[in-house]
């Protein structure tokens, strides 16, 4: 299988490395021109990347940000020759809103698609299209099963699956379950009271005047806020604070996941791509070894619980439509790895 990643960050080779040089900087692989209205794509740049992960043996690259990262608040410009004249026509300074952004990704979709499938390419993964502020990038999940505006409707994202059956192609979702955003419906049912939504998020009470432990975060701030308007109480958050741990502890959001998968598998994606997958459950919420990094990651790597959390996700949803899961793991060793993807433990 072969895949593209639209923002170039591959593994890099020395030897491909240094035949590409500069161009490894490039963030637009297809040249877009738009005449009276009308999108045609040129595809030289991104044939000249195939072939030369090909010529130098790199056959399986992440698709990562094919479309999704158009439009997020960190996305690359999108350029494209307009009626003659060369202009930014998506990206940081645009509006990415509205129905021309829409239009831009179902014309982008069908004339990528069919160049793909010329290509051999039989799968692409997307990072999260879903409903999000984007304070991470998508990564900050605010409705699992709404397509976030910027990309279009979720009449637009069922075309773009009809088209990749059509060819051949399937399409892996991201699926983000050790946090949503904090603009998810949860969290802010739990800020206004209700005991149940509390329950789907970690929540614990300062000690002697200070946050609930001495863990670290992986965006190097402190992993714990300030829960609303709670004096003494913090919400654990391992990356951004807008970003709230899921409580795995509690077998209800372990439903709600079950529920939201089989939403995505029930209208056709063949699987997903599991971020930090091996960091689910916390064991404890103990003070942690103190470490240069990560203080407290003891606690939640790779825990007995987080690998009977993806046994019962297998046995549960993905065996059910025949999909799979492929996970994104932080700080695991071969052994680790090889528990996750082992076919007799039935877990990734």
């Amino acid at each position: 299988k072969v895949g593209i990643n639209m923002l170039l960050t591959p593994v890099f080779t020395p030897a491909l490395d240094t035949e590409i040089g500069h161009e490894r900087t490039t963030n637009q692989l297809v040249d877009v021109t738009v005449t009276n209205g009308e999108y045609s794509f040129g595809f030289e740049k991104l044939d000249r990347w195939i072939g030369l992960c090909r010529k130098h043996g790199i056959h399986e690259l992440e698709i990562c940000h094919l479309f999704t990262q158009w439009g997020a608040a960190a996305a690359p410009k999108v350029m494209a020759t307009v009626d003659g004249e060369y202009k930014r026509i998506f990206g940081w300074d645009t509006d990415s809103t509205g129905p021309e952004y829409s239009e831009f990704m179902r014309a982008f979709a069908s004339g990528l698609l069919a160049h793909l499938q010329a290509l051999g390419i039989d799968t692409i993964w997307l990072s999260p299209v879903y409903k999000s502020p984007d304070a991470d990038n998508g990564y900050d999940i605010a409705d699992y099963k709404a397509i976030q505006p910027a990309f279009g409707t979720m009449e637009d994202f069922d075309e773009l699956l009809r088209q990749a059956k059509a060819r051949g192609i399937g399409i892996v979702m991201d699926l983000v379950i050790n946090h949503t955003s904090d603009e998810h419906e949860w969290f802010q049912k739990a800020l206004a009271g209700d005991e149940k939504y509390r329950q789907y998020y970690i929540i614990e009470k300062g000690k002697n005047g200070k946050i609930p432990n001495n863990w670290g975060n992986f965006f190097a701030e402190c992993p714990w806020a300030k829960f609303g308007d709670r004096e003494d109480e913090y919400y654990l958050h391992l990356f951004s604070k807008k970003q709230p741990d899921l409580n795995w502890h509690n077998p209800a959001v372990l439903e709600e996941v079950k529920d939201i998968m089989r939403f995505w598998l029930e209208k056709g994606v063949v699987g997903f791509r599991c971020d930090v997958i091996n960091i689910l459950y916390k064991n404890s919420l103990e003070d942690g070894r103190k470490q240069l990094a990560l203080t407290g990651k003891e606690h939640y790597l790779s825990t007995p619980g987080c690998h009977q959390i993806l046994h019962t996700l297998r046995k549960e949803v993905l065996d059910e439509f025949n999909a799979f899961a492929v996970g994104e793991t932080v700080f695991v060793t071969l052994a680790q790895a090889g528990d996750l993807c082992n076919e007799d433990r039935e877990e990734l």
